[in-house]
């Protein structure tokens, strides 16, 4: 071991301590102590080498363009593109009418700022009809699936902020993976102006030419290749470039839109300008290309185009109509019609359709238009579209050819109200439906968005109904505030470790809500129906005439039976229309309809009858005849299987339990009696299986039951239905061994089975067992020989897992446990589960569930479910692809601020009222714009007026003028005695409009008081602050004190008791500052106060009592930078936001004397905005921590960011060593993948950092993209770097006190499993 030197060094608190440091790092420093004497110390030097891993949980929900494409290789079908702020989404349209997620890109590292469509294959000559018409289907090229180099059909082109334009179309890889292809081509940087290049994109109907806004005052029109010489030149190995000639014409003023028209001869192509120009004017210019020159002779028609009339204002949007050279002008008050001859005459005849307005005042404005797709005899003589508002108001845009003369004419349909505010995302996508309906597309504008099916209406009738509602699409943006918590009711694992659960503050005005942001597969209840009987089972029975089901209901303590007409799902009792056994003491084993009728199964026998719909339907009710047979005495059925014509029971006697092997009869010639028939001798079983039931494996039917706990006996059917025990499974297969090698048979490992079933997974079969205390169990099962391999067990929640499948489905299955569903399937051997989230406020407590078999050929049941809860029973429709959904609890004003309050169990919501100020209900005075609503967080009940008052004195609590709330947090009331909670308020108000704004601390006491069986919320103001300045953050000190932020000022106060034994804030200590705190915390113990400040990520200031009450500032950043909000993660190390450039790593130096800034460890770039910082477990119980895995900082807590638009982010600290070998392989990926020539998915000054060899940052998404197909791209690189990743894997496990042995995995291997279990740990 090499010699160590003691040094002896100062730590913050002036106090000296030990240091051990090596002879050689002294001689080192000593060595180099001239060239650094004028340097600041490094973090290599003086802290921790550390770095940071972002993952992108979520991106932003903001979407900004919508198109119906079809940029598939292998098929011509159209999908809906959903284009957001840095992203692109392919859905597909399923047969019900529901978007269905298929692939996503996530990894643009700058804002989309246009989006457009280039259809490759149309050819020159095609009509502008095609644009439009249903039929359209073939195409004069190749298909695809036949070409050498297969091309799809159209192309996504977008416009990116870095100046590139980006074509993206879909291809499949050999494995079915869909893959997104991306060709970039750089705008060239004349003049750019980033606020500008690339605004818009507009493409030719014929697709034979694009213009893109290049900058402010020009834009770019290109030439675009035919399918012929895009084939062509991919087999030369060029690039998919659909783009040759160019040119750039400059424009008098800036460029606001971009079309192109319909011409009158189809070798021309014209499009339009409109711009405003120096003088505020909006003009429209007017260019020409005939396609039989080239492009340079593309000109422009007369000189200064077209003035608009100033009462117009700026058109919103310019619609090209159908009818040669005319196109309309849109704003918020009406349409206008012209021609385009008439912009180089400089005098349009203009015509002017106005659009219905609610109200004189109504200035809502139009933000989108979307035209539908017509047949070409009606697109011959007429033209239509759909327009909305911000608002959601959808009008039918009815255009008619043979009105006048000069032009067509134009009828405005109200078509009623779009749910939601709706942006500029806005599309019709063809969707085949019996009533020849439009399906129409919108995202919501700070608020959900969705698909709505419309019939349009004949003109000048407006629709008194709004369109009918398919599907919701999540919208939990701009997002406020976050926070992660754990609140009382909403961990239903009851895990040892609580799961802490995301909300925040989401949506403008009536919009505004605190949404619960999760990941999992959406539920739409449709129906619920109030049962206050607990349910333990449910058993759908389709009736005969296939016009509704009946729904056996097993009970606590009895059973009941419910008809369920599929047209209304409006239940009703059918408990006396049909012979099945119901009632209280009556316990249901099973139940199914076999060869018409149903068979019932309880504790006593086995009845049968035919489920007769029209009995129920009918005044007068017979109920149809059954038949009966009841158990032999002194033999009770305990558990029962039913399977086409066979029925196994198992049934208890005095010697034990033994099954029975029964055939059902088809009965006929009035034989009513005989129907059920023995087969073969009673077989002995050990116990009452927790379990019974058949499985289909391969061809062969077995009859599998669980034995002794810990058990699974497969029977098989022979001849005469004989049953014959073929093989045995051991559900405790695969958990821990004791030091004798015999399974180590725990609680939390407890293999009592309680249910069954089978997955197919890439053709091979899996069998799951849902185990009694919260567990499944899985493994690989031959189908041939039953051998079992099993492969691990993975916990879902505390109680039973009772597994259900839905008929004819093979890849998913239902696992019910802890009151909860979830969906799992399995893929590449390791089982995923998605937890199934209700779109509802109040997530249900569910207590039994079961498939509803019925095709229901609608929009509202794709998957339809029955579910139990402990009030209701609820049929809901399932969603299919996991995605992130919301709960809301809407508020319907702009939330700001969050805060939970435990003890109570209450959300307190910071809320800005929509509009503006109103007067009070006294004194005439205004109420505050502001207020504060609790909310309890299961139900999102409101347990307070929004109008707050004191509870005692019914003043309003909030009763300043324009009184703005800032802040809030929890605390402690210094006196024991009291039995309420308080809540620290920070605000702002005017005295007078000519007075600066001043501000003050409310103390707020909340309690609940219990009134009989009712409880009520009592709120009382205690105590305030006046304060000469807002008070903009909090936090308390300390058990009496508190510290707060102002403009120019920090502060202390703390809370004592006269002598009078009265509460009052004195003391009062401040401390200027250059820069407004906007979050607060502190370290008691050694008195010192984290700020960060909008020009500073972090300073430390400590309060000094001797020689008198002071604050004193210690460190601070040594670059401005405008801070928002930062994390501790060891006692010295921080993490912090920087508004404009994104997260810092800073560490305080021990040593004060030699320096006062933090030392930065590392710096990385977002792509977002990092707004807040969160830490808390976010773990799901299938994903536990992993508390060894080496190469983590804090490997115990989640750090989640959060941005005003929604997107959220997982950041993780790795020591040096996983920092060094994750760079590597970064770089390594990038080299690899990314040519030179190529545009890497990164921040350019990243790009430039990873080139200098400093950069600390990891980006997940490109390690993750990386680890997709293996990492066989690595192969090559090990081959040639010497050994580099061997000595990196070696350092890696070194740090944690382990050794790195592959043993027979490849280096490879190892580092995939590691990297697997890194980047896949935080469940939303």
């Amino acid at each position: 071991m090499e010699d160590t030197v003691q040094i002896y060094a100062p730590n913050l608190e002036g106090e000296y301590t030990v240091h051990n440091v090596s002879f050689s790092e002294v001689y080192n420093r000593l060595k180099d102590k001239e060239t650094t004497a004028n340097q600041l110390p490094r973090a290599t030097d003086f802290g921790p080498n550390y770095g940071l891993l972002s993952e992108c949980l979520t991106p932003s929900p903001v979407i900004h363009s919508i198109l119906s494409a079809s940029i598939r290789c292998d098929t011509d079908d159209r999908y809906v593109v959903f284009v957001g702020e840095r992203h692109i989404e392919l859905r597909r349209l399923t047969e019900r009418l529901n978007l269905e997620l298929l692939a996503s890109k996530t990894d643009f590292f700058c804002k989309i700022r246009a989006a457009g469509l280039i259809d490759i294959k149309k050819g020159s000559s095609s009509s502008f009809l095609d644009q439009i018409k249903q039929e359209e289907r073939d195409s004069p090229f190749p298909s695809s699936s036949r070409t050498p180099y297969r091309i799809p059909k159209q192309v996504v082109v977008l416009a990116l902020e870095s100046g590139d334009l980006a074509f993206i179309y879909i291809d499949v890889t050999a494995k079915g993976k869909l893959d997104f292809v991306v060709s970039t081509l750089k705008i060239p940087p004349e003049q750019p102006k980033v606020s500008h290049i690339g605004k818009h994109i507009s493409v030719d109907s014929h697709s034979r030419a694009m213009a893109v806004c290049a900058w402010q005052d020009s834009f770019r029109l290109y030439e675009i290749h035919n399918a012929e010489t895009m084939v062509q030149k991919m087999a030369n190995g060029q690039s998919f470039i659909p783009l040759r000639h160019e040119r750039t014409f400059q424009v008098p003023g800036t460029l606001l839109h971009l079309e192109f028209l319909r011409a009158n001869d189809p070798e021309l192509v014209v499009f339009m300008v409109l711009f405003v120009n120096k003088l505020k004017q909006s003009r429209l210019l007017l260019f020409e290309w005939n396609t039989n020159l080239p492009l340079s002779r593309a000109t422009q028609l007369g000189q200064d185009g077209l003035r608009l009339p100033d009462k117009w204002g700026l058109p919103l949007h310019i619609v090209p109509l159908t009818i040669p050279t005319f196109f309309a002008l849109i704003n918020e008050h009406a349409i206008y019609v012209g021609k385009a001859a008439d912009i180089t005459s400089g005098n349009c005849r203009w015509k002017n359709f106005p659009i219905p307005m609610a109200s004189p005042r109504d200035n809502r404005l139009v933000t989108s238009w979307a035209r539908p797709y017509r047949n070409a005899g009606y697109a011959q003589r007429n033209d239509d579209f759909y327009i909305v508002k911000e608002n959601g108001e959808l009008f039918w845009i009815y255009v008619n050819n043979n009105q006048s003369s000069y032009g067509p004419g134009i009828e405005t349909v109200g078509s009623g109200r779009l749910t939601g505010a709706v942006g500029t995302a806005f599309t019709f996508h063809e969707a085949r439906t019996e009533s020849s309906s439009d399906l129409l597309v919108a995202a919501g504008e700070a608020s959900a968005g969705g698909t709505y099916l419309i019939t349009p209406k004949r003109p000048n009738t407006p629709s008194l109904k709004d369109p009918l509602f398919i599907q919701e699409i999540f919208n939990w943006s701009p997002m406020f505030d976050a926070d992660i918590l754990n609140l009382k009711g909403s961990d239903r694992s009851h895990l040892s470790t609580p799961r802490g659960r995301m909300f925040a503050c989401t949506g403008f005005g009536e919009h505004g809500a605190v949404a619960e942001i999760r990941h999992g597969i959406e539920c739409r209840p449709a129906t619920d129906i109030e049962n206050q009987d607990p349910v333990t089972k449910l058993i759908p029975l389709h009736g005969d005439a296939g016009r509704g089901c009946f729904v056996l209901l097993c009970l606590v303590l009895g059973t009941s039976l419910w008809y369920l007409p599929y047209n209304t799902l409006d239940p009703s009792d059918a408990g006396d229309v049909v012979s099945l056994r119901i009632g209280e003491n009556v316990k249901t084993l099973a139940a199914k309809v076999v060869n018409g009728r149903c068979v019932q199964v309880t504790t006593d026998g086995v009845y049968s009858t035919v489920l007769d719909e029209a009995d129920v339907e009918s005044d007068v009710q017979v109920p149809s005849p059954g038949q009966e047979w009841d158990c032999p005495s002194g033999y009770s059925i305990v558990a029962a299987a039913l399977r086409d014509d066979m029925l196994v029971l198992v049934v208890k006697c005095e010697t034990g339990h033994q099954l029975w092997s029964m055939a059902l009869l088809p009965i006929s010639g009035g034989d009513q009696d005989k129907f059920l028939m023995q087969q073969g001798g009673p077989i002995d079983i050990t116990s009452q299986p927790t379990f019974l039931d058949f499985l289909e494996i391969g061809e062969q039917i077995y009859l599998v039951v669980e034995n002794a706990g810990s058990t699974l006996d497969f029977y098989a059917f022979h001849t005469l239905g004989i049953l014959t025990p073929r093989v045995r499974l051991a559900t405790s297969e695969g958990l821990d061994l004791d030091a004798r090698g015999e399974a180590v048979n725990t609680q939390a490992q407890s293999p009592v089975c309680e249910s069954v079933c089978l997955l197919e997974s890439q053709g091979r079969t899996f069998l799951l067992c849902g185990l009694r205390n919260g567990y499944v169990f899985y493994g690989k099962l031959d189908i041939e020989t039953l051998d079992f391999k099993p492969v691990k067990r993975v916990r879902i929640g505390r109680l039973p897992v009772l597994l259900s499948k839905r008929e004819g489905s093979c890849e998913r299955v239902l696992a019910q446990s802890t009151h909860s569903l979830h969906q799992i399937s399995i893929e590449n051997s390791e089982l995923v589960v998605a937890p199934i989230i209700f779109n509802q406020a109040v997530e249900p407590s569910i207590e039994a569930v079961c498939h509803l078999n019925h095709d229901f050929r609608s929009t509202q049941f794709p998957d339809p479910i029955i579910c139990a809860t402990d009030t209701s029973i609820i049929v809901a429709m399932l969603g299919r692809m996991p995605a992130v959904c919301t709960r809301q609890l809407e508020v319907r004003e702009t939330p700001s601020k969050l805060l939970y309050i435990e003890k109570e169990d209450l959300l307190a919501v910071v809320c800005l009222r929509p509009g503006p100020l109103y007067n009070g209900l006294e004194d005439g005075k205004k109420a505050s714009p502001s207020t504060i609503l609790f909310l309890d967080p299961t139900t999102g009940e409101a347990q307070s007026s929004r109008d707050l008052r004191d509870s005692k004195y019914s003043d309003l609590i909030f009763n300043k003028r324009n009184e703005k709330i800032h802040c809030l947090c929890n605390w402690t009331f210094p006196d024991r005695t009291v039995v309420w909670n308080c809540i620290l308020v920070g605000t702002s108000y005017q005295s007078s409009e000519d007075q600066p704004r001043k501000g003050r601390i409310l103390v707020l006491s909340i309690k609940y008081n219990k009134l009989g069986s009712e409880k009520r919320l009592e709120i009382r103001k205690r105590n305030q602050i006046s304060c000469p300045e807002p008070v903009y953050s909090l936090a308390t000190y300390g058990e009496s004190s508190i510290i707060y932020g102002s403009e120019r000022t920090l502060s202390k106060i703390e809370l004592v008791r006269n002598t009078l034994g009265q509460w009052k804030f004195e003391g009062l200590v401040t401390h200027s500052v250059s820069s407004t705190p906007t979050q607060i915390t502190v370290q008691e113990e050694k008195n010192l106060i984290w700020v960060s400040s909008t020009r500073d990520a972090l300073t430390v200031y400590r309060f000094n009592e001797t020689p008198s009450p002071s604050i004193q500032r210690l460190y601070s950043d040594e670059k401005e930078r405008a801070g928002r909000s930062h994390v501790q993660i060891e006692e010295s190390f921080f993490l912090t936001t920087d508004r404009d450039e994104g997260l810092i790593g800073l560490w305080m130096p021990p040593d004060r004397r030699t320096n006062t800034n933090f030392i930065k460890t590392f710096e990385a770039y977002l792509p977002n905005s990092i707004a807040t910082l969160r830490s808390g477990d976010l773990r799901a119980p299938w994903r536990p921590r992993n508390l060894s895995l080496p190469g983590i900082v804090r490997p115990d807590i989640d750090i989640i960011g959060t941005c005003f638009d929604g997107s959220m982010y997982h950041f993780t600290i790795l020591d040096s060593a996983a920092t060094n070998l994750l760079v590597y392989l970064q770089n390594s990926y990038l080299r690899v993948v990314y040519p030179k020539w190529k545009s890497k998915p990164m921040h350019r000054r990243e790009h430039e950092m990873t080139k200098e060899g400093t950069i600390r940052h990891v980006h997940g998404g490109i390690i993750a993209q990386a680890l997709e197909g293996g990492l066989g791209w690595l192969d090559e690189v090990v081959r040639t770097d010497e050994g580099v990743l061997d000595g990196l894997m070696v350092e890696l496990f070194r740090g944690r006190g382990m050794e790195f042995i592959r043993g027979e995995m490849s280096t490879g291997a190892v580092l995939e499993m590691y990297l697997s279990e890194l980047l896949n740990g935080v469940v939303l």
